[in-house]
């Protein structure tokens, strides 16, 4: 459970801190240590369907490879992109700390993007073919990955680089012809990821504060048999309701219930006393 933290509000969270690190070092471990194991599930989970999606279109493609240019490439390089993903899988179970998977992730997403700029600039492929898989490409990399957008930088400068020889190239007219609004897809497919990929960082973040701000009772609470008040963690004896407000968000209000009345004020008639 995470120290006690005042949850901070919207405004004092702008989005800009989530595209990277942007809390104090000890709060920002907290804060990955507390999603570590959902992420190390979720990174599995989108790794495992992108090995299984790899080996079913590579081996569907095995039987044209001799038929259609440059698919035999195609098929080694999911091959690789296969193993490597694996390998991250293994790192995931060793190594279980943030640092793993913010370097697999980079690295996962850099060797993806080459793939893909690199079969698109040995490959003739069309302009929609660019569009549709580079769109898919920034936005599955950015909002399904729970890491920060900063990591996937490289990924995505490498991505922009190869494809800027592609949409660029004056041997390929009809893609020329087509690259402003290539351009434009892209520069909002990145802008809108990043700003769902902050969107969803910021959220978890104060979700992960709230719980700061929660405290349940649980164990044995040593406690006086006389006057019932309760021993804390420095050996101190405190009153029941002091104990309790501090270790949750209960606050008390004192009133005299009609048994104490009956000893404490025998002249009076309990239903005339209203709780305090």
């Amino acid at each position: 459970m995470p120290d006690k933290l005042s949850i901070p509000t919207r405004r004092e969270l702008p989005l800009w801190r989530f595209v990277c690190p942007g809390k104090p070092a000890d709060d920002e471990l907290k804060f990955r240590q507390h999603y570590l194991d959902s992420d190390i599930k979720q990174i599995r989970a989108i790794l495992l369907i992108s090995i299984a999606l790899m080996v079913v279109t590579s081996v569907a493609d095995i039987p044209r490879m001799a038929e259609v240019d440059g698919l035999s490439f195609g098929v080694v390089l999911r091959t690789i992109m296969a193993f490597t993903a694996a390998i991250f899988i293994w790192a995931l179970n060793y190594w279980r700390i943030p640092r793993t998977l913010d370097i697999g992730v980079a690295l996962f997403t850099l060797l993806t993007a080459a793939s893909i700029a690199y079969f698109h600039l040995t490959t003739d492929v069309s302009a929609a073919r660019i569009v549709a898989i580079g769109t898919l490409f920034i936005f599955v990399a950015n909002i399904t990955f729970p890491i920060y957008g900063v990591f996937l930088l490289p990924a995505v400068m490498v991505f922009w680089g190869i494809e800027s020889m592609v949409i660029f190239d004056a041997a390929r007219e009809p893609i020329t012809q087509q690259r402003s609004i290539i351009i434009i897809v892209f520069v909002f497919s990145e802008l809108m990821s990043i700003l769902a990929s902050a969107y969803s960082q910021r959220t978890r973040y104060m979700a992960y504060r709230a719980l700061a701000e929660v405290k349940t009772l649980s164990g044995m609470i040593p406690i006086c048999s006389n006057c019932k008040k309760i021993r804390d963690d420095s050996g101190y004896y405190q009153q029941l309701e002091q104990y309790i407000s501090s270790h949750s968000g209960a606050q008390f209000s004192h009133g005299v219930c009609p048994d104490c009345v009956a000893v404490l004020y025998p002249g009076f008639n309990s239903n005339d006393i209203s709780p305090g």
